[in-house]
């Protein structure tokens, strides 16, 4: 669904705005977080063997921050999914095959996400200022 109904629509430098499912499939634009949430919002139902990831991709030639969708297969082979490929064949690479380094900063499972994105944590300084009032908020 994401791959044929979403366009990848760049931000403005600096900004890093996080809308909801409902308004990526109103306007049929988005980026690589917004897509992430509309996955969560399509699976919010299932159990799905995903974690959301936020970090860095490299190449031999340039580095770029970015935020994907491992899921893990039933025989326990991890998979990368990017959701603005050219065509959905190309969306789920095996993660050996996979022609970028990713840098891990941030991890959640499907579960944490799904139930942080009902609670309305869409801004990303909200869901990591959550992460920091649960992790370090007992101290």
């Amino acid at each position: 669904y994401i791959d044929n109904n979403v366009s990848f629509v760049q931000e403005s430098a600096g900004e890093d705005e996080w809308q909801s499912p409902k308004t990526t499939i109103e306007t049929g634009t988005g980026d690589c977080e917004d897509v992430l949430l509309l996955f969560a919002y399509l699976n919010k139902n299932n159990h799905v063997m995903a974690t959301y990831c936020w970090g860095d991709c490299k190449s031999m030639t340039q580095t770029f921050p970015h935020a994907w969708v491992e899921l893990r297969s039933m025989d326990g082979r991890l998979y990368v999914v990017e959701f603005f490929s050219p065509s959905t064949s190309e969306s789920i690479i095996p993660i050996e095959k996979d022609k970028w380094y990713r840098n891990r900063h941030v991890m959640i499972h499907h579960d944490a996400f799904v139930k942080m994105a009902q609670d309305g944590f869409r801004r990303q300084s909200h869901v990591f200022g959550k992460l920091n009032e649960v992790f370090l908020g007992d101290r």
